[in-house]
């Protein structure tokens, strides 16, 4: 999906926790009809994919609170997978010093190394 229909997902998502706010198994629709109804976690999967991991650590912690499934555990993991390399995608090492520069080493979001030179303030 695009971003522009993750968007308007997200949109369709609010309206549909405003109207019925809990996670379910077996939600009646209309008469006797049911679906498997999880607005949380829908909405915590479609912010993964957008790459607001923290958002969607929240809306998937609070689908599990309602009805643990596996399909928000595995994504609950994907995301606080994605904070940890968000929060240490600079490596603080002492890299080798070149003409008063501090080399460091970053990893971007598709993991492939780039070279930071960052100028010494020292």
């Amino acid at each position: 999906m695009e971003n522009s229909s993750h968007s308007e997902s997200l949109i369709l998502f609010d309206e549909s926790i405003k109207r019925r706010p809990k996670d379910q198994y077996m939600a009646r629709t209309f008469g006797m009809n049911f679906i498997d109804y999880f607005p949380h976690r829908e909405k915590g999967i479609t912010l993964f994919h957008l790459k607001q991991y923290q958002q969607a650590q929240n809306e998937l912690l609070t689908s599990i609170q309602y009805k643990p499934t596996d399909k928000a555990k595995h994504f609950l993991n994907k995301t606080r997978n994605m904070n940890v390399i968000v929060k240490t995608s600079i490596l603080d090492y002492c890299g080798p010093s070149i003409n008063g520069c501090q080399l460091a080493l970053c990893i971007n979001l598709t993991l492939k190394p780039i070279l930071i030179i960052k100028k010494s303030i020292i």
